[in-house]
Parts: C-alpha cells; sequence; structure tokens
C-alpha cells in the first residue's frame, strides 16, 4: 500500500459532527420533560427536615466555623450560594428555598444529555437518559435545600471534560475540566473522590496521558490520600463519637442500591426482605453483565495489533476516538463508580455510627447509571434485556412515588388539622409526645409564625414510670374537652415489650376518652396525629 492509499484511508476515519435525529430528539425531549415535571411538581409539599435546617442557618443567620463544617460535609459553594438568593427572596417559603436547587438538577439533566450523546448509542443512550431523568435521588435532591443538586451537576461536567481532555487532548477541554473540579470541591468534600478516580485511570495509562497530567496525578493522588489521613487523626482527637470502625460493605451495598432504584430503607414497612433482595440482586446483575461486556471488549482491543483502533459500528463512532477506546472508556467508568463508593465506605468507617445515605453516593452515580445502562443493553436474549429494562423504568418510577407523596415529619398537615378542628386554646389542649426529632420544625412552622399563640402546645417526654404519666397527663387534660396529640416515632401499642405510656393512659380511660379522629401523617418519620374527645365533659378525670 502507498502512502498516498494509506492517508485515503486513514481520511476515511476523520471526525464528523453527529447530527441529532429526530428519534433521539424525541427521545431527549421526553426524557427532559419527565426529568423537569418530577422536579418541580412537587417543590414545596415536603416539610424542611434534616440537613436541610443547617442551610437555612447558615443562609440567614452568622456563616458557621467552615473548617469544623467541612468535617460534616458541608463545604460552603452551595451555601454561599443559598446566602445570595435568600438575601433576594426571603426564607418564609420551602418552594423558593429549594429553587435553586431545582435551576442545579434540571441544568444536570442537560448536561448529561450531552455526556451521553457523545459517548453513547442505541439502548444504552436511551437507558441511561431514562435513569438520569427518574432516578429517584436526583429527583429528591431538586426537592431539598442541600448541595447534591449542584454536586450532580459537577459532577456530569467533570466527567465530560475529563474524557474529552484525555482523549483529545485540547487546553480548552482542560479548562473546563479544572473549573468543574474546583468547583466540586468546594461543593462538597467527597468530591475528591471524583477527582481521585480520573488521576488513577490516567496512572493506569501513563503513555497514553500527558505527561503534566501524570505528574499532576501522581501528586494529587498522594495528597488527596494523605489529607483522608490526616483528616481521620483530627476528626478522632477532635470531635466526639467520631472513633474508626470497620467500613461495613452491607453499608456500601445499601447506599450503592438506593442511590440507584430509591431510599428503600425510608419507604419500607413490615417485613420487606423479598423486596429488598430484588432490588439488590438487579442492580448487581446489572452491573455483573456491564464487568463482562467489558472485559470482552478489553480482550478484543488486547488481540489487535499496536496503534489500530477497533470499531463498534453498535456503540462506538467512526473517527470518535483519538487516545481512548470504547474499552479504556468503560475502564474510565469502573474507577469514577469503584473509586468514589469505596472512599465514601472507607470515610464512613472512621465515623462510629454514621450513617451513609444515598445523598453521599451521587458523586458515583452517573457512571454507574451508565454501567447499568450498558449491563442491561448487554444482557443475554431480547426478553433478558426487556426484562431487566422494565424492571428498572418500575423500580424507580415506584419510589419517585414515595418520594413525590412525603410530606416530612407532617407538622404542616397538623396546622391544617388543628385549623380544620376549630381549634380553641381554652377547651382543648395540644401535646406532642417525643418532640426531640421535631424541634426546628415546630419552630419553622408553629413557634415563627403567627398562631404561635393559638396553637401553644405541650413536650411530653416519654416518662419511664406510670405515675409521673399520670401526673403529667392528668395536670394537661384537666377541664379540657379535647387532646390533640402529635407521636413522633411512637407507633407502639399497649401490650408490646416497651410501653408506649401515653398511648396507654388514654387506653386504660376509654370510658373518659374517645379516639375520635387519627392521621399518619408519615410512616417514614414515624408521626401520627390523634384527636381525643371527652365522652362526659361534666366529670373530670379519673385520678388513679
Amino acid at each position: 500500500m502507498s502512502t498516498t492509499e494509506y492517508i485515503e484511508k486513514i481520511d476515511l476515519f476523520e471526525e464528523r459532527p453527529r447530527k441529532i435525529g429526530r428519534e433521539t430528539l424525541f427521545i431527549s425531549g421526553l426524557c427532559l420533560f419527565i426529568a423537569v415535571l418530577l422536579r418541580a411538581v412537587s417543590l414545596g409539599r415536603r416539610e424542611l427536615c434534616g440537613d436541610e435546617f443547617f442551610g437555612l442557618e447558615y443562609a440567614t443567620g452568622p456563616r458557621p466555623n467552615l473548617f469544623e463544617e467541612l468535617f460534616r460535609g458541608h463545604t460552603p459553594l452551595y451555601y454561599e450560594i443559598l446566602r445570595g438568593w435568600v438575601k433576594l427572596v426571603g426564607h418564609g417559603s420551602d418552594a423558593l428555598l429549594r429553587l435553586p436547587s431545582l435551576v442545579f438538577a434540571i441544568a444536570a439533566c442537560i448536561a448529561f444529555f450531552f455526556f451521553a450523546f457523545r459517548f453513547l448509542r442505541g439502548l444504552a443512550f436511551v437507558l441511561a437518559l431514562v435513569g438520569f431523568a427518574l432516578n429517584p435521588t436526583l429527583v429528591h435532591s431538586a426537592h431539598e435545600v442541600s448541595p447534591y443538586a449542584l454536586v450532580s451537576l459537577l459532577v456530569v461536567l467533570s466527567h465530560y471534560y475529563a474524557i474529552r481532555a484525555l482523549d483529545e487532548g485540547q487546553r480548552r477541554h482542560w479548562i473546563l475540566w479544572g473549573l468543574a473540579s474546583v468547583l466540586g470541591i468546594l461543593a462538597h468534600p467527597f468530591f475528591l473522590f471524583v477527582i481521585l478516580s480520573q488521576f488513577l485511570f490516567a496512572l493506569l495509562r501513563p503513555r497514553k496521558t500527558p505527561r503534566q497530567f501524570v505528574i499532576l496525578s501522581a501528586a494529587g493522588t498522594f495528597s488527596i490520600i494523605a489529607l483522608m489521613v490526616i483528616g481521620a487523626v483530627y476528626a478522632k482527637k477532635h470531635f466526639a463519637g467520631v472513633n474508626p470502625d470497620a467500613p461495613s460493605l452491607a453499608d456500601l451495598a445499601r447506599g450503592l442500591v438506593s442511590v440507584t432504584l430509591g431510599e428503600f430503607y425510608r419507604y419500607e414497612y413490615g417485613d420487606r426482605l423479598f423486596l429488598r433482595a430484588t432490588l439488590y440482586l438487579f442492580v448487581f446483575v446489572s452491573l455483573l453483565l456491564s464487568w463482562v461486556y467489558y472485559q470482552l471488549r478489553q480482550a478484543e482491543a488486547g488481540a489487535l495489533p499496536e496503534n489500530v483502533v477497533w470499531v463498534d459500528e453498535t456503540q462506538d463512532v467512526l473517527g470518535r476516538w483519538k487516545r481512548l477506546s470504547l474499552a479504556s472508556f468503560l475502564s474510565y467508568l469502573w474507577l469514577g463508580f469503584v473509586v468514589p463508593a469505596v472512599g465514601i465506605m472507607v470515610v464512613g468507617g472512621f465515623a462510629s455510627g454514621h450513617f451513609l445515605s444515598a445523598s453521599y453516593f451521587v458523586v458515583c452515580l452517573p457512571p454507574m447509571l451508565v454501567l447499568i445502562a450498558a449491563g442491561i443493553d448487554a444482557a443475554p436474549g431480547r426478553a433478558g434485556t426487556i426484562a431487566l429494562a422494565v424492571l428498572f423504568v418500575v423500580f424507580m418510577s415506584a419510589y419517585n412515588y414515595f418520594e413525590l407523596t412525603d410530606v416530612g415529619y407532617g407538622v404542616k398537615r397538623v396546622v391544617e388539622r388543628l385549623e380544620q378542628s376549630q381549634f380553641s386554646k381554652s377547651t382543648d389542649a395540644f401535646l406532642i409526645v417525643s418532640p426531640g426529632g421535631l424541634r426546628k420544625p415546630l419552630k419553622r412552622y408553629i413557634d415563627e409564625t403567627p398562631r404561635r399563640s393559638e396553637y401553644a402546645y405541650t413536650e411530653i417526654k416519654p416518662p419511664t414510670q406510670p405515675e409521673s404519666c399520670d401526673a403529667q397527663m392528668e395536670a394537661v387534660t384537666k377541664d379540657r374537652k379535647r387532646i390533640f396529640v402529635l407521636y413522633h416515632d411512637d407507633f407502639r401499642r399497649i401490650g408490646k415489650s416497651e410501653r408506649s405510656l401515653v398511648r396507654e393512659w388514654f387506653g386504660l380511660r376509654k370510658n373518659i376518652w374517645d379516639s375520635a379522629k387519627k392521621w399518619t401523617l408519615s410512616n417514614a418519620d414515624k408521626t401520627e396525629f390523634r384527636v381525643y374527645v371527652r365522652i362526659d365533659p361534666t366529670q373530670p378525670p379519673p385520678t388513679d
């Protein structure tokens, strides 16, 4: 073959811009519409809870010690954005507080489309888009005053520009990767594991990676590991309750399954072992199929002569890869998934009793979704692919329903019930049993509202002896016609080994107090609201 003929053949593989076809445009538009709908439809339905109150306090009060907050997973980027937003719109509306998260979540969906459009084809492209649009954890991040929607956006951008920079080597891609990575570190400490995975990928391919980035990767890997060790030592010395503990594989597995399909542990009621096993089996079978597919691509790439690129017409694009290949792309995704997941597990091992929530694993979610999509696409037989794809959509849709109908503790609904029941503080009493975890919601939705004096409540801490319970209850129910009781984390009934003394008190006085109405506010947060009506208002409660 002459030099001219060789050059002509090489020209056939020159990169051409990929056009967006009608089918691709329709599927992408539909996925984006569903994603926006899921993220916007219940923006203010759920009450603020948990770590959202840290964001509210940061935005409305003095800045906390940022160094100490770093060890609690709080870095300043999102909270400074929220602080500026609150100065513009105030903090009275939950929906407005969550609007920045909604914007970041929608931007993440758009960014992921460009990622998937460039690097995926066929059913894998469709499943990856559907998975990102329907993912309950990402939907939840849009409904939360937290940095995780911003983190998901920066993770997608960091991976997109890292792959393009490693493959094409253009300066603008390196600059954009660096910008996304710096912002990611400022958004959440766990973003360091995303960068660590990129550094390790470069170190595993030193011959095909720019020398400057190999040096940066070596120095960065050493620095990140050193920071982890120093941070663990410092936290053990200065933070109470932080003690090295064996990292739990069960916690890791639960986190990976829940970040993919939904927070099943939050919405499990009763015996759900079979359902839990099905969720675990689906995720790990999909990842196993993806690993088998990756090994096949690695074997095919290894069988080719040096500098010869194998082209898969169904999964790849002629001339798309320059320094990378389909096999190395899959290798990058596996590192982008495994390294952050293991890093989070190790960090969790240094905080004894620390719960690894699904949101933490957002840093490894985009690569994981692509791998699961590739695994479903590579399932043996058309029936296997269809079955896994249907299960994927059904599981996510079910947990999206739970997410969108979740109201949190239900304090706002309690206020609505009090209004509907025409509560009067002169003849009625409002009690809260086990108020410990409810203090911040009570403060926001009752204490800091104009109805504070109208709906004044009495806190009943669970007494250890029936005698002390009797004394408290007799005092608060004296001369009252109706008693409104909000039970928190107290679903126990009479006759159980751990006694619910307030319920017992009313249960033993059924001839005096009738349980007229009850509402289960939240199974997940274990809150229930009951109304007890005095049967004979002319007689005071009996004394034992």
